[in-house]
């Protein structure tokens, strides 16, 4: 059936060469002969075009004589060589399916007896590369998927049990390697065949993605092989195509545009009369649905009107469709993806004539094959007339020039005025309209601009009237975009007997070109300057080439069409060409040279027509809008445009040309030419896709404006202007033209804040609040300004983004506040109130034009701004990122929370969860309580199913809920480089489908270390909290050759040990009354006394010369148990990144408390000559070169004494011990032990409580190796 079919619809060719480009039309010429031979004997079905020019055709000679050949053109077509390629007596017709080629030497081709021959010499030898079936199978797919990558695919024949040939090279072609193990068991199945011989492309591939079509008879629909990865795999999927008979559909001919976006078509009824009843479809998802049919020419119907082959050209919206009609080969070009199309009906000899196959080299040439005749054709689009600028003087006399819309060239003196009347001049349309210019020989120069031109012909027409003329100078000129006053085609008058002679000059040069027509003075005449483009814009700097032509038409002659120029094509070749054309200047010259006259009704366009028809009034409106109020993710990239009424404007649709630039974060800025007079209504449109694609075209409007119409208003009026601002409404209630989203007040600044939520995955927006602090009038960082939850995009069919993500409000700052930056931060809060309780602030912020290095973001400000939006923000720079994976996994998780509990970050009645999938590393963020392994222990565990991707991280959080409240887990992850809150992420690597993650270790420097949490709650009593720090790590990190570098101050620099303890140290952060509060990172903090550090025996320093340096500070039953704080040598942000700080919880049992740190313990990675665990170097240093550590073991007096009830026992060990500390009564008896471990090197510090006992006198004890020592103590109750 299949070789039946074939050979009957096996015509003879039509082969035609396209030269494409963005138009509206096909033009034709006919050729006759291609290589000496006649186009009327040859037919084909497969051609490859490539960018290079080089051109590759299958024919076969006409009536069938068994040859088929290849053609070659090297120069898109213009020449042509013929290869002979295979002879095929078995068959009646032609033996090639298909070819590709790869350049002039290497070609492939794919023939119907199951082989693929293969040339590397132009097609002068051929040979074959692959073979699978005895004569019988239609290889009908040969393509390229990479440099040297090649798939093809054949049809599925009865003595063959493999089924349906597909293969792959990865050498170029040279050999092949079939797939026995096919996607689909109906791939098996004899009868299967591949696309279509007769016509079309039934294999298409796009960068590494190939689709491959395939149809049977036994009323089955068609089906897709494809791949996505260069053919390493496949899937294979059936298709429903348009309604009608759901079997035997064939697709002759695929083509894809990018990865989404193809088209198909082919025949219905397979073996039936209707056999040719075709289809056009398309298909947005990649191939795996599909349109109803597309009809390419509804007024004609699609009997007769029938495409046969379909070509997309890639980044473009361009189309091309062949096949043919009642009268022969028709041709349908789309330039809207298909969405219309026009109908075009190129030269042919025959009825029988169809275009069977197309190829493309790039956006703009192409070629396409059919039967009995090959014609060149470009796409083109026709000149439309069209005036840029039209000026017929219309104001009272007396206005100056400078009030009517144009712009000062140079000069004061003399100014252009509007004079009364105007000229007049039978049959031009300006004709005693409105007034004219009077220019003198001297005096001011204005321009008047319009919008730049860069190719094509400029006519500038105006009436001219002379009454006194002397040596000679231009009065007139146009001028470009980038210099009004570098002006191009400068039309001179000069004196001539009674009367004068027009010349031109390109640009400055001397002599000009004059005429030899002599003009009569005190006479109106219709003057044009006609600028010619003859190439592209980009070739001006460079070319010289521009023609100039000069028209002086005299009252009476006709002026329906371009007469005989005065000067024609006047060139220079030492003036460069225009890049384009913007303005025009009347200019009024030198006193001594220039002449005297009045010049009326100016116009500006593209043709002679456009030039000398009507004036139409424009003027350049200027539109300011805010995106701040469209609940949507919009970037400077994003797609914002108007559309309305006006033609400009779409009308009302996605062609609307007004598309507004980005000018800062969420300002946008456009200008339309508009008609005076007109009244427009619009609207704006934004979409966070730019380009738009199609099926965005309606999803973008705003909401409606509260006029009656529904839209904004503007009544265009005759000078140019600029509007107010205006926010684009994507709120959900109709809004006035002009509204704000915050109310005006004089001397104040309003500042409008943002942020977006959806990146932070823990983040409650039905329980929890967002807000802003800062350093400015209403926060000054202890007050929130609150913000709203923004409400979803009032516009239904543009709510493309869940707008309930964002957050927004404003702070009324003093205007005296911007007279420097000002520095401020989200926070998330646990209740809507300025006071309310901060749950977590921003961090891990770098470095940016608006983030301050030092973690704060700042408003960029400058005097005399007035109210301004503040483009949105992710929360702490954390985007959004969408999950990806599919495997299913059982985690297993435990966790100690020994450490935990000893700090009082947790306890026994606490709520533990582990919540999985933050950053779309997950399919969803997962929540999970975690319960105690026995009634004993501080294990605690659970077990969750997690949708993931094997061999991938997972990050993962604890949280513990006390009294309802979240609170996160202090946690950083030293190894990530990223910083900030990915760093605070755990993650786990998904190693199997079913795994245990143990977090257990009792390291501080670990990934699998046990779980610690700030402890929210406030103090029960005043407590005095002596910090200390060992700087240690510090010495001996700069003495391994790093330097401490201030992230805020990066010019100062720690390069040498010893200035380690020169410098000294002080603390910043909330636990010294907060961030910067007391002096910023620097010179500012060294000034503070309160946040500096002791090493000399004073402020609780236990041991002076220590190298531990102590601070102590009392706190109050409004200060939380869990504080935060960083330590810097010199008072310079030097021991870690941007909010990474060190977290600690009180112990408020008592009134005195100790929290004992390592400087840089928060940033072990740099730190690493130093073994935090160990409290000692990680490689030993000669005594000599240490810092002052003591070297022999000591027992320091308790601190506080007398103490009640509680007291601090400090002790230094110059190596490892293992140590015990009694505590004895004055009888010598024993009554605890208040220690007994193997200790590391260094400083120790041990909390004795003595509330059970006794007032009186104690002794405590420490032995350690071979040292013992005894000191007393006194409890006063």
């Amino acid at each position: 059936m299949k070789t039946i079919l074939r050979t009957l619809i096996v015509g003879s060719v039509l082969l035609l060469l396209v030269a494409s480009a963005f138009g509206q039309q096909l033009q034709f010429t006919g050729l006759t002969t291609i290589a000496g031979d006649s186009v009327h004997k040859i037919q084909c079905k497969s051609v490859e075009y490539l960018p290079s020019g080089v051109i590759w055709i299958q024919a076969a000679d006409v009536p069938y004589a068994q040859k088929d050949f290849a053609y070659l053109s090297t120069d898109h077509g213009a020449t042509w060589v013929k290869r002979m390629q295979v002879s095929n007596p078995a068959y009646g017709g032609v033996a090639v399916c298909n070819i590709v080629a790869k350049d002039a030497n290497t070609a492939l081709i794919g023939l119907r007896t199951g082989e693929i021959l293969r040339t590397t010499n132009g097609g002068v030898k051929w040979d074959t590369v692959a073979s699978y079936a005895d004569g019988d199978g239609w290889m009908d797919g040969v393509r390229y998927v990479g440099q040297d990558t090649l798939v093809a695919y054949g049809d599925a024949i009865s003595t063959d049990p493999n089924g349906v040939y597909l293969a792959r090279s990865v050498d170029g072609g040279a050999t092949w390697t079939r797939f026995t193990n096919l996607p689909g068991d109906s791939l098996k199945i004899p009868g299967l065949y591949a696309g279509s011989f007769t016509y079309g492309q039934a294999m298409e591939s796009y960068g590494k993605t190939a689709w491959a079509s395939l149809y049977n008879t036994s009323n089955d629909p068609p089906s897709i092989l494809k791949t996505t990865d260069g053919g390493t795999t496949w899937s294979w999927f059936r298709v429903t195509l348009p309604s009608g008979p759901a079997q035997n559909y064939i697709i002759n001919s695929i083509t894809f545009k990018n990865e989404n976006v193809g088209f198909v078509v082919g025949r219905r009824a397979y073996g039936s009369t209707t056999a040719f009843n075709n289809y056009l479809c398309k298909s947005t998802d990649g191939g795996r649905t599909w349109s109803d049919t597309i009809s390419v020419e509804p007024n004609v119907g699609h009997i007769n009107a029938k495409p046969m082959t379909v070509r997309a050209i890639r980044g473009t919206n361009i189309v091309v469709a062949g096949g043919f009609g009642t009268a022969g080969a028709k041709a349908w070009l789309s330039t809207d993806e298909g969405l219309t199309w026009t109908s075009q009906s190129p030269p042919s000899l025959s009825v029988n004539a169809d275009y069977r196959n197309l190829a493309f080299g790039s956006a703009t040439k192409g070629i396409m094959v059919g039967n009995l005749a090959i014609a060149l054709f470009t796409v083109t689009n026709p000149v439309t007339p069209a005036q840029y600028l039209g000026d017929d003087f219309n104001w009272p006399a007396g206005t100056p020039l400078l009030s009517a819309n144009w712009y000062l060239g140079n000069s004061t003196t003399n100014p252009l005025m509007i004079t009364s009347p105007g000229l007049t001049f039978p049959g031009h349309p300006g004709s005693g309209v409105g007034g004219a210019v009077s220019m003198l020989n001297t005096g001011q120069d204005d321009y008047r601009p319009f919008a730049p031109v860069n190719s094509g012909d400029v006519y500038l027409s105006f009436l001219m009237n002379v009454s006194a003329v002397q040596t000679g100078d231009y009065f007139i000129a146009l001028g470009t975009s980038s210099a009004q006053f570098n002006y191009i085609a400068r039309l001179f008058l000069k004196s001539s007997g009674a009367g004068f002679n027009v010349g031109i000059s390109k640009s400055n040069e001397t002599p000009q070109q004059y005429g030899t027509t002599v003009y009569n003075l005190n006479t109106t005449y219709l003057v044009a300057v006609k600028y010619s483009f003859a190439g592209p814009a980009a070739d001006s700097a460079n070319s010289t080439s521009d023609p100039i032509s000069v028209y002086v038409v005299p009252s009476g002659s006709s002026i329906a069409s371009e007469p005989t120029p005065e000067i024609n094509g006047y060139l220079h070749s030492g003036k460069n060409d225009a890049a384009d054309l913007a303005s025009v200047t009347l200019r009024q010259g030198s006193t001594s040279s220039a002449a005297t006259l009045t010049v009326d009704a100016i116009r500006v366009g593209n043709t002679w027509e456009a030039a000398t028809s009507a004036a139409v009034d424009y003027a350049n409106v200027t539109f300011l809008a805010n995106t701040a109020t469209v609940p949507d993710t919009l970037k400077p990239g994003s797609f914002v445009q108007i559309r309305g009424s006006a033609d400009v404007f779409g009308p009302w649709g996605m062609s609307s040309k007004t598309i507004l630039s980005n000018i800062a974060g969420d300002y946008w800025k456009g200008t339309a030419r508009l008609k005076v007079g007109d009244t427009i209504q619009y609207k704006f449109f934004t979409n966070a896709v730019s380009p738009l694609p199609l099926s965005a075209e309606h999803q973008g409007w705003e909401q409606n404006s509260t006029d009656a119409s529904g839209n904004r208003i503007l009544i265009v009026g005759r000078r140019d202007t600029s509007l107010p601002l205006q926010f684009v409404n994507g709120t959900p209630d109709n809004k006035p033209q002009y509204f704000k989203p915050y109310v005006d007040q004089a001397d104040s600044i309003d500042v409008w804040f943002r942020v977006n939520m959806a990146g932070q995955e823990s983040f409650n927006k039905a329980t929890q609040f967002m807000g802003v602090r800062g350093g400015f009038a209403g926060s000054d960082w202890g007050k929130s300004i609150v913000l709203k939850r923004e409400d979803q995009h009032g516009n239904g069919g543009s709510r493309q983004y869940d707008g309930t993500n964002f957050w927004s409000g404003s702070a009324r700052l003093p205007k005296s506040a911007f007279t420097s930056n000002v520095e401020y931060k989200f926070v998330i809060l646990k209740t809507a109130e300025p006071a309310g309780e901060i749950i977590a602030w921003e961090d891990g912020l770098r470095a940016a034009p608006d983030a301050q290095a030092g973690g704060n973001r700042l408003i960029l400000t400058t005097p005399g701004v007035s109210d301004t939006t503040l483009y949105w923000k992710w929360w702490a720079n954390n985007p959004f990122v969408p999950f990806v994976g599919q495997d299913t996994v059982i985690v297993t998780v435990r966790a100690n929370l020994s450490r935990a509990i000893a700090e009082r970050g947790f306890a026994f009645g606490d709520t533990l969860q582990v919540r999985t999938g933050y950053g779309g590393t997950a399919k969803e963020v997962r929540t999970k309580a975690l319960t105690r392994s026995g009634l004993t222990g501080t294990i605690f565990t659970t077990t969750d199913t997690v949708i993931a991707a094997l061999n991938k991280d997972v990050n993962y959080q604890y949280y513990v809920v006390k009294s309802g409240n979240d609170v996160r887990e202090v946690f950083y992850d030293f190894d990530d480089a990223s910083g900030g809150s990915q760093a605070e992420r755990r993650k786990m690597k998904l190693t199997s489908k079913s795994m245990t993650v143990n977090d257990t270790t009792s390291t501080s420097f670990d990934l699998r270390r046990m779980p610690r949490f700030r402890n929210t709650a406030k103090l029960s009593k005043a407590v005095a909290v002596r910090y200390t720090v060992d700087v240690r790590p510090a010495y001996y990190t700069v003495k391994s050759g790093k330097k401490l570098v201030a992230t805020n101050i990066s010019q100062y620099t720690i390069g040498n040990a010893d200035s380690v303890i020169t410098w000294g140290v002080w603390m910043n952060g909330p636990a010294v009354g907060g961030w910067d509060t007391r002096g910023a990172w620097g010179a500012a903090r060294r000034a503070d006394s309160t946040s500096k550090m002791h090493d000399d025996g004073t402020h609780g320093d236990l041991v002076k010369n220590d190298s531990v340096y102590s601070l102590v500070w009392n706190y109050t039953t409004a200060d939380f148990l869990g504080q935060e704080f960083k330590f810097g040598v010199g008072g310079f942000d030097n021991e870690g990144g941007f909010g990474n700080n060190h977290i600690e919880n009180i112990d408020d049992a008592a009134a005195t408390y100790t929290i004992a740190s390592q400087f840089g313990s928060i940033d072990p990675k740099f730190f690493n000559a130093w073994n935090f665990d160990l409290k000692k170097p990680q490689t030993p240093t000669a005594v000599d070169d240490q810092p002052a550590v003591p070297l022999v073991y000591q027992l320091s007096q308790n601190y506080p004494n007398p103490f009640n009830p509680s007291t601090t026992i400090q002790f230094y060990l110059p190596t490892q011990s293992i140590v015990t500390l009694k505590v004895f009564n004055v009888l010598g008896q024993e009554i605890m032990t208040v220690l007994n471990e193997k200790l590391g090197s260094g400083n120790h510090t041990v909390k004795f409580d003595a509330s059970k006992l006794t007032s009186g006198v104690y002794l405590y004890q420490i032995n350690a190796g071979t040292f013992t020592d005894t000191k007393k103590m006194i409890l006063l109750k």
